[in-house]
């Protein structure tokens, strides 16, 4: 793994910080290319594209100084160094897309702010200005320089969704009420069970709507609509309405009377509780 290292050439101190970096590079097995050990006897700017050249990854040491040499080359001001260096890294980068994988910044002095160039600020860099947490970003670096970064977990089982059931669309057939005129609940019984059971209540069985008839088989619809929707089917009284015009036998007979104010409500037939039948007009 051949690597190598530009930064800018500021005091002693710093340049003392860069060449250690590159010596623990060594020590852990990678080739860190720098000026004071690999010029040869070339001159800077043949060292430089050289290096860029053969590089498999090229460390960008940055800093407030390679920040303000990198933009004063720009602008056209002075080319040094590290100008140069960044215009060979601006043309590997964007000459090839997959090229800008090679290039990794590092921040070894001030923040990332001040320190990166504006082509470099995008990119994720490594943070070792501060000793206290040197060792875990140094890994971090190595990793990514290797190829042998953390590999994400294996993937599981996609686990049992249930899924919500959804009601298929269907038309109404002719004069059929909606469901908003039936009843105000969307969780309502269809309009058949609603009539079965309504047809449980005033023939046979009327506690189980907690209703009473009287002696012609006559309910009070209020005290009706109360108990359907205790005993689980819940009407409003113009979907009642609409059930007696609509519900009726196979000899298309209604199975159902409602008096003319909607007050009351009567089966026709098919009683098994006795009523009085002979007039049962209301």
């Amino acid at each position: 793994m051949r690597v190598f290292i530009s930064y800018a050439w500021e005091d002693d101190e710093y340049r003392a910080l860069v060449k250690s970096l590159a010596v623990r590079l060594r020590e852990d097995g990678i080739d860190a290319r720098l000026d004071v050990w690999h010029l040869e006897g070339l001159t800077i700017p043949e060292f430089m594209s050289r290096e860029v050249r053969h590089a498999d990854k090229i460390i960008v040491v940055c800093s407030p100084q390679y920040r303000r040499k990198v933009h004063a080359m720009e602008d056209g001001e002075r080319m040094t160094g590290v100008g140069w260096e960044s215009l060979l890294l601006t043309s590997s980068i964007w000459s090839n897309v997959s090229n800008r994988k090679m290039i990794t910044p590092v921040l070894l002095r001030g923040s990332w702010r001040d320190a990166s160039p504006d082509v470099l600020t995008g990119l994720p860099y490594f943070d070792l200005s501060n000793m206290a947490n040197f060792e875990p970003n140094y890994r971090n670096l190595l990793r990514s320089l290797t190829g042998l970064s953390e590999p994400a977990p294996p993937l599981g089982r996609l686990p049992e969704i249930p899924r919500k059931p959804v009601r298929p669309l269907r038309g109404l057939e002719s004069g059929a009420p909606t469901e908003n005129q039936l009843n105000s609940n969307p969780r309502a019984r269809t309009t058949e069970e609603i009539s079965r059971f309504l047809a449980r209540v005033l023939r046979h069985d009327p506690d189980a709507a907690r209703v009473t008839l009287d002696s012609k088989g006559w309910a009070d619809v209020s005290t009706l609509l109360k108990g359907l929707e205790a005993a689980g089917y819940p009407i409003t009284l113009d979907g009642l309405e609409i059930l007696v015009v609509t519900s009726k036998s196979k000899r298309d007979t209604p199975r159902f009377t409602l008096s003319p104010d909607r007050h009351w409500i009567r089966a026709n037939w098919g009683h098994t509780i006795p009523i009085d039948n002979r007039e049962s007009s209301r």
